[in-house]
């Protein structure tokens, strides 16, 4: 390895098990500096090079095997342009609680998918037609393990706003086969959720608190829009009129969603006493 590769490098303190200082977690650090380096499109080796560091330096980092000097951490901010106040590492973020008005966000979003010519009358909600045409996103599939979006934790998909790209990793393709589509769907619309409750936020390069809150309010985001409240209830009185058994199954099969996300839907508007 070479002088210029270890320029930055060298300034690691490497360790088997990092250990946490003053409230800071190297794990969710490095998962924070893959999340800005995915959102702006730099691969693991374009980012390697313009900080001066080996990729298998910036791999330790995006791991959490390595616990970054302040120098370190200055480069990487600047880099991916992100604020970071010295010394950030210190420094606990406030936790900013979920929006309970996500109803009302999903709920926009469909007023939105509609007034761009989507029929939203029918069931499954059509999530990919929301993607495409109601916000004009594009949809793209990617080995994320091959392309370096894989380290400490599985990537499954990210949107990235630069280039108005939702990126799904391929394991989750629907031409895959029918068992990948309920999953698939559901990362869909968490991607829809990211971009329209967050895609103005730039992260800190340690709000890793905030962004898991985001991530929960994205999952909600998408519970709602996958299932809307009125559609649910509506649905939920047809069986029931039917005369046939209403289940969690029979429910979540109208939908296209798993029987997980349907009991939690349930759960949450208030609908009991289904098996």
């Amino acid at each position: 390895m070479n002088n210029a590769s270890l320029a930055v490098g060298s300034n690691l303190k490497r360790s088997a098990r990092p250990p946490a200082r003053g409230g800071y977690d190297p794990r969710a650090f490095g998962q924070t500096v893959r999340m800005h380096r995915l959102a702006q499109g730099i691969g693991l080796r374009g980012l390697a090079h313009q900080v001066r560091m080996s990729p298998e330096f910036l791999t330790q980092i995006e791991r959490g095997q390595v616990v970054p000097e302040d120098k370190c951490v200055a480069t990487l901010a600047r880099k991916l342009d992100c604020p970071a106040a010295a010394p950030p590492r210190y420094r606990k973020l406030p936790i900013v609680p979920v929006s309970w008005d996500t109803e009302g966000d999903a709920a926009a979003v469909v007023v939105d998918a509609c007034a761009n010519s989507v029929n939203m009358t029918d069931l499954p909600v059509p999530v990919e037609r929301i993607v495409e045409r109601g916000l004009g996103l594009a949809l793209a599939f990617e080995n994320m393990r091959e392309s370096g979006c894989w380290f400490y934790l599985p990537l499954k998909s990210f949107i990235n706003p630069q280039s108005r790209e939702i990126v799904i990793d391929t394991s989750l393709d629907p031409r895959r086969g029918p068992e990948v589509l309920l999953q698939y769907r559901f990362v869909l619309a968490h991607q829809i959720g990211h971009w329209h409750l967050h895609a103005q936020v730039r992260y800190e390069l340690f709000g890793c608190h905030q962004a898991a809150y985001n991530e929960q309010e994205a999952d909600l985001f998408a519970s709602c829009l996958l299932m809307p409240e009125g559609r649910v209830r509506d649905e939920y009185e047809r069986q029931r009129a039917a005369g046939a058994p209403v289940t969690v199954a029979s429910m979540a099969q109208r939908f296209q969603v798993t029987d997980d996300a349907m009991r939690a839907r349930l759960h949450r508007l208030g609908i009991t006493g289904i098996a």
